[in-house]
């Protein structure tokens, strides 16, 4: 048993480090790859949890089940690329049960490797976004600021709205013995706190006036106050204003037009100076998520189109290598199991 999950593991850290370069280096994580690691991973693991450790195979599944839906979530909502939903799938299955981080009295936690490849990514952005200010490459402006602020106050009172109405709906099944673990309760209020900030729809003023009513009306049957006056929760907010201002300085790079590549994505401003063209196949507003990606025809018409306007570069979003951070998750989440075991 231990022979094969130090297998496993083995498998998982050599796909990471194979993935990783591949992504810095080509900007892509090869199928054959993921193919060529999971086939042999799945030998493994029916011999793992077919023979050796039958009674963790449940929990495998419940693992793998909501790690899934995840990043089935991040996927359909364009945040994930395919290549990074499917690496951490595979890494799930690779990953041992055995070895699964025991927080509180629930092993349901594979699902922290995934939190914490989107915060090293975060990281990644902050850090990168802070550099570039301090090298003098960006700025953050008074016009940018008043903008930010004024769409940020906007997301915030929207999702403080649906996360009231997430928290006590939960204390709703906590009162019939239920129990969740507050992990669990925190990804769902930040990812309803991300889907409200993607979408324009949940901000409309109709639904949240309705939100906040039916939470005021939940809040006086059950006796709890739904609004938090806890100063540190807001202190936070502040500081993610603050990071999330400073990352987005640097979201976008410029890419010569003779550089400009399928499968990257446009900023929406460079895509508006593209609407009134007549030359066909050009690309519609970039929403500037995965759903942007330009075809090789998208391609090929942006540059007939800059030719004719005489320009020689446009604005594009910045690719993040994000199978680095997906690994770094997993063997974070590997490296505190033993430390904790």
């Amino acid at each position: 048993m231990i022979i094969i999950e130090i297998f496993l593991t083995a498998v998982l850290i050599l796909l990471g480090i194979i993935t990783s370069i591949s992504d810095v280096r080509d900007g892509r994580i090869y199928n054959k790859t993921l193919l060529g690691f999971v086939l042999p991973g799945i030998v493994l693991c029916v011999i793992y949890y077919g023979y050796f450790a039958r009674d963790l195979f449940w929990l495998f599944m419940i693992n793998f089940g909501i790690i899934a839906l995840i990043s089935l979530i991040l996927f359909y909502t364009h945040s994930f690329a395919g290549g990074d939903c499917k690496l951490t799938l595979v890494m799930a299955v690779l990953y041992p049960a055995n070895e699964y981080l025991v927080y509180g009295k629930s092993d349901v936690t594979l699902y922290f490797a995934l939190c914490l490849a989107i915060l090293y990514g975060y990281f990644y952005l902050l850090f990168f976004s802070i550099y570039s200010l301090v090298k003098g490459r960006t700025k953050i402006t008074k016009e940018y600021v008043k903008g930010y602020l004024g769409n940020f106050l906007k997301s915030f009172l929207s999702a403080s709205g649906y996360i009231c109405l997430i928290n006590l709906l939960f204390i709703m099944i906590g009162m019939k013995g239920i129990y969740v673990n507050e992990w669990i309760i925190r990804i769902i209020c930040m990812i309803s706190a991300w889907l409200v900030g993607k979408e324009s729809k949940l901000k409309k003023w109709q639904i949240i006036v309705g939100v906040y009513a039916v939470d005021i009306v939940i809040g006086l049957i059950l006796g709890f106050i739904p609004f938090s006056f806890n100063p540190e929760n807001y202190v936070l907010v502040i500081l993610l204003l603050l990071c999330q201002m400073t990352i987005r300085t640097s979201l976008y790079q410029e890419v010569k037009i003779c550089d400009l590549k399928k499968g990257m994505i446009l900023s929406s401003i460079s895509s508006m100076l593209m609407q009134n063209s007549r030359v066909r196949g050009l690309p519609p507003i970039s929403s500037e998520d995965l759903r942007s990606r330009l075809t090789e025809e998208q391609v090929e018409s942006i540059g007939r189109w800059a030719s004719s306007r005489n320009i020689s570069a446009v604005t594009v979003v910045r690719k993040i290598p994000f199978a680095m951070f997906i690994f770094a998750g997993f063997l974070s989440y590997f490296i505190i199991w033993g430390m904790v075991k």
